[in-house]
């Protein structure tokens, strides 16, 4: 056989040893061990594999005495794969099974005859064109993300309003996935408030014992905004806070997204994964993703949600459209003049026909 089997005589002062003679078989791809050992009951054996040996030990009961048995094996000799040994006793034959480490593919040995210096001169040109091929990568990398940058430029162009336009704009909170742990059970009870400013827009109900949290029309996952560009673009889009929700404290942040409104006028339904933000506390912690989906609405999504007015925010009219009104109310009613409350009634959003 191809392993080397390596006995061991009785210690003195120990139970007499028995070394049951080994039966080895292989192939091609199995080796197997076939020992003698009756009387053996299995809590009583152990195969160790340490260091490419194979160690069989353990003990028998032989009339009121016990008996023990040692047997190590040689593994240096032949090709085995240590995570694939499997050892059975049955009828009292112990088998021990193991799989042939598969022979690695022969690999051909160019042979060359470099003059003095010249192999260095060409590891050396072998770098410096890896080196060149690197920068290359780099540079065609830069120009798709500049490329990509102008595309979405040339869309918020596109699709950029006028700040006195007013948006009404579908948002749906879709899924989340890998936030923060937020509580003791390795999971979290998330939901998702938004903001634009200071202002509370909505708030989706929380999911119980999730990473990763899918909204549905159940957890009010939508709502629809209208609100003039001018607000949008002033308050730099939308923030999206995910809170994990406690019963019996208070609830605890786990990151927030910060979406502008350079993003908000572009999305044309598609959703959108966005990185997490951590919170300040556990700033250096990855805090997972969130997928959200923008279109522009509706009336029936603006009846469906509750949103039957024009836009929500109302503006201050601009110093040209007061001017404007303070003449056309001298020029109605001359008695007007010098009555600064009366022609603020005349005023949009102060008369009850502009929001």
């Amino acid at each position: 056989a191809s392993v080397t089997v390596l006995e061991m005589d009785s210690v003195e002062g120990s139970a007499p040893l028995f070394n049951p003679d080994p039966q080895i078989n292989e192939d091609e791809k199995v080796v197997q061990f076939f020992l003698d050992m009756p009387g053996v009951k299995t809590p009583n054996i152990k195969v160790v594999v340490v260091k490419r040996k194979m160690t069989i030990s353990g003990m028998r009961f032989v009339g009121k005495k016990w008996i023990s048995f040692f047997r190590e094996f040689d593994l240096d000799v032949i090709s085995i794969d240590v995570n694939t040994i499997k050892a059975n006793l049955l009828n009292g034959v112990l088998t021990i099974k193991a799989d042939k480490k598969e022979k690695g593919n022969p690999i051909s040995i160019k042979v060359t005859t470099f003059k003095p210096g010249e192999e260095e001169a060409l590891k050396k040109e072998a770098e410096e064109k890896e080196q060149r091929k690197k920068k290359a990568a780099v540079f065609k990398k830069k120009i798709v993300a500049k490329k990509k940058r102008q595309q979405k430029q040339q869309k918020v162009d596109s699709a950029m309003p006028s700040m006195g336009e007013e948006l009404s704009l579908l948002i749906d909170v879709v899924s989340c996935r890998d936030l923060l742990i937020a509580d003791k059970f390795g999971k979290s009870d998330p939901y998702v408030m938004i903001f634009l400013g200071d202002k509370k827009l909505h708030q989706t109900k929380y999911i119980k014992q999730t990473l990763d949290p899918v909204y549905t029309e159940e957890h009010d996952s939508s709502f629809v905004l209208n609100v003039t560009a001018r607000k949008l673009f002033g308050n730099e889009g939308l923030l999206f806070k995910l809170i994990d929700f406690d019963l019996l404290s208070s609830d605890d942040p786990i990151g927030e997204v910060q979406v502008s409104a350079e993003d908000l006028i572009v999305m044309d339904g598609e959703e959108t994964e966005y990185e997490v933000t951590p919170p300040a506390d556990r700033a250096n912690e990855y805090a997972g993703q969130m997928t959200i989906r923008v279109q522009y609405a509706n009336d029936e999504d603006r009846e469906h949600y509750g949103a039957k007015s024009k836009f929500t925010f109302w503006e201050p009219p601009s110093k040209e459209v007061v001017d404007m009104y303070k003449i056309q109310s001298r020029k109605v009613n001359p008695s007007l003049k010098g009555n600064a409350e009366r022609r603020r009634s005349h005023l949009p959003g102060k008369g009850g026909d502009f929001c």
